[in-house]
């Protein structure tokens, strides 16, 4: 952020913005929950390449490098200052399995066949030509390999003002989309869906706001500022996560795996359940 910077101007920073200044989390739906369904439901080799596209500030990139260490992780994201974040995060927790990279997904600069996985949490909802992003998702994963989608979608249609103020606060269209739509884009290549798992988000409480607002704001490289300026960026901190908790009451995401078609796609006649006790 700019030197000199006033209080005004942090009180009209879109969201993308002030995460560069707080150095807000900003991890995928579901958090650390979410990864470890994928690792245990990919059954990803304890060696792997994985690729995250839209790695953002690094936490699903870093907690990948950690959760197996032999594993090598690339995270590409298209702005700089959360490229340089994760960089140190990950240089601070002595992570040396993991690279950061300023990169499009649109144009991913690796070879044909380089990753075991390549995960994608809603980054795509933000990319106008989706279908070239997910052609190059699928060029630059090997054969075998797991292509991992985490989309956010509506299972409600949300307030119109709610959808505008989202706007607003990232800077970006929202068009009001059910799991329908992911469903129909990915089906639309030569991949095959074999795990789908869906999750509703549960409504913060004021305790939780406040608690997590205050566990952000209270990073050392923030006291280097003065205080109007910090409570002026908690205050917009707080505004945005109300907002984007009232948004995901009307909201969903899912976590569904993709492999290339299997050999073997043959419907089953004598179908079985599961025994249970």
């Amino acid at each position: 952020m700019k030197e000199n910077v006033t209080v005004k101007e942090i009180e009209q920073l879109d969201f993308s913005s002030l995460v560069g200044v707080v150095r807000e989390p900003n991890m995928c739906s579901g958090g650390i929950e979410t990864l470890r369904v994928i690792i245990r439901e990919s059954n990803i080799r304890h060696d792997a390449k994985i690729l995250e596209v839209g790695s953002n500030t690094g936490f699903s990139s870093i907690e990948f490098a950690s959760t197996l260490p032999h594993a090598h992780v690339v995270g590409i994201d298209m702005n700089p200052i959360s490229v340089a974040f994760s960089k140190d995060k990950a240089k601070k927790f002595g992570i040396d399995n993991v690279e950061f990279i300023q990169a499009n997904a649109l144009k991913l600069p690796f070879e044909d066949d380089s990753f075991d996985m390549v995960f994608i949490s809603n980054v795509t909802s933000f990319i106008n030509d989706r279908e070239t992003a997910i052609t190059e998702y699928i060029r630059v994963l090997k054969p075998g390999g797991i292509l991992a989608v985490a989309p956010i979608y509506y299972r409600e249609t949300p307030p119109e003002h709610i959808v505008t103020a989202v706007e607003e606060a990232i800077l970006a269209n929202v068009t009001v989309r059910d799991k329908s739509y992911w469903k129909e884009i990915l089906s639309g290549f030569e991949i095959q869906e074999y795990f789908d798992q869906d999750y509703k988000y549960i409504k913060s409480t004021e305790e939780e706001m406040s608690s997590y607002v205050d566990m952000v704001m209270s990073q050392e490289h923030l006291r280097s500022y003065d205080e109007d300026l910090v409570v002026a960026m908690k205050k917009r901190l707080q505004y945005f996560y109300e907002l984007f908790d009232e948004n995901l009451q009307y909201a969903g995401f899912s976590v569904m795996l993709y492999r290339y078609q299997s050999p073997n796609d043959i419907p089953i006649l004598h179908k079985t359940c599961l025994v249970k006790g």
